[in-house]
């Protein structure tokens, strides 16, 4: 018992240096801000483009959008200009502010709005905030984001971790330690070799390039996405306005935009059959709310007309069954648009 005390006060006096070295590392302010900060530049070049452009119609999404649909085959089969806003490893946390930000602030607005979307990914607002597309983020965020600091990255965190990232700096700043440690470890250490930070660098993009390690890549993109498939995120009714769908709805809704949602085909199965169970129920209680709200719903999710073959990697289109997959869009579309 002795031991287990004399463990406990160490832990306690390590954490309160650590803190303390550091906030003189990374001096701020504590209580900390929960979320991280965004700077006051927003990013405006997509209402430039629309504005330039004048399309009709807008579709977003993320690398799935690009591999999938010709735009110039789609205008033409429609009749109207289409254009294409896809941003690789996306999410709806970007989406959102991109409508908010630069669609319904153009002077040109589009008459229709086409969010690409897969499994849960409409309803899971934390789903790929961090990290690399966060920079992104932060390019079309204001100072003030109150709705995207709460829905991203704040609610899906337990009241213990948010007393720890407010008041812990060993908590607070672990993303900055973290890269500081792993910016040591690659180039400090090789540099004793003769190794220097463009050495490193480039030997670091071909150990990881997507030539060398396609499987790993798909690795990583199964783990990704299993998210998705997480059961709290099954449960529509409870992550509905934990979202952004009600955004999405209110800002189309009030500037005469139609929201369709294009619900794409990935080849994994649900990992159990509670899982494919609640799925289904999932897709179910989504269309009863666009239904309910005057959304439309172009379900490929299950569509048969797309095989496994026409798939790269299980997630993305090959480009020789982008026509293909381009015909079925506008054929799901022609119903809608109105042309002018």
């Amino acid at each position: 018992m002795r031991k287990f005390a004399t463990f406990l006060i160490f832990v306690f006096l390590l954490g309160i240096l650590s803190s303390f070295l550091i906030t003189l590392r990374y001096p701020g302010e504590y209580p900390k801000q929960l979320g991280p900060v965004f700077d006051d530049r927003v990013r405006y070049n997509h209402r430039d483009n629309l504005n330039e452009q004048q399309p009709e119609m807008v579709l977003i999404g993320d690398s799935t959008l690009r591999a999938s649909v010709d735009f110039d085959q789609l205008s033409e089969a429609l009749g109207i200009k289409a254009h294409e806003i896809a941003l690789p490893g996306s999410s709806t946390a970007l989406w959102y502010l991109i409508l908010k930000s630069n669609i319904i602030t153009a002077e040109h607005t589009p008459d229709y709005l086409v969010l690409f979307t897969r499994e849960t990914l409409l309803t899971t607002p934390e789903y790929r905030v961090e990290g690399g597309i966060f920079t992104s983020i932060d390019e079309y965020a204001a100072s003030d984001e109150p709705l995207l600091l709460e829905r991203s990255y704040m609610q899906h965190m337990s009241a213990l971790e948010q007393l720890a990232a407010r008041y812990l700096p060993v908590f607070g700043e672990r993303d900055q330690v973290r890269a500081s440690i792993g910016y040591r470890i690659a180039h400090n250490v090789p540099v004793q070799f003769g190794c220097g930070e463009m050495c490193v660098d480039n030997a670091l993009d071909a150990i990881f390039s997507r030539d060398v390690n396609k499987q790993a890549i798909l690795m990583a993109q199964n783990r990704s996405e299993n998210y998705l498939w997480g059961v709290d995120k099954l449960l529509f009714a409870r992550q509905l306005h934990r979202s952004y769908l009600p955004e999405f709805e209110r800002m189309t809704r009030e500037n005469n935009i139609q929201l369709i949602l294009v619900d794409m085909k990935i080849w994994r199965s649900p990992p159990s059959t509670t899982t494919a169970l609640l799925r289904k129920v999932y897709k179910h209680d989504l269309q009863a709310y666009a239904d309910a709200n005057g959304i439309q719903i172009i379900n490929f999710a299950d569509d048969p007309r797309l095989p496994e073959e026409f798939f790269s990697d299980g997630f993305h289109l090959k480009e020789e069954a982008m026509p293909f997959f381009t015909g079925l869009l506008a054929e799901a579309l022609e119903g809608t648009v109105v042309r002018p």
